[in-house]
């Protein structure tokens, strides 16, 4: 993810959206963990990503999806 990303809590469960040459974005079971040295803001119920390179990783789990989010 280039440019940073936002986490929003939704029905579904948490939506972490960014842009790239398109918008995209993905739903996970629950709250993605974020590295320490990730720099974040939180923004009312959304949590921003304010670092410019991390890495999504997406892991299925007992029918769910995690996801971890670490800095390039």
């Amino acid at each position: 993810m280039f440019g940073g990303a936002t986490i929003r809590r939704s029905a579904a469960g948490y939506e972490i959206a960014w842009k790239g040459s398109n918008p995209m974005s993905v739903t996970v079971s629950s709250m993605p963990e974020i590295e320490s040295n990730v720099n974040t803001e939180q923004d009312g119920d959304a949590v921003k990503i304010t670092s410019l390179q991390c890495k999504l990783k997406l892991v299925t789990e007992d029918g769910g999806m995690k996801a971890f989010i670490s800095e390039l």
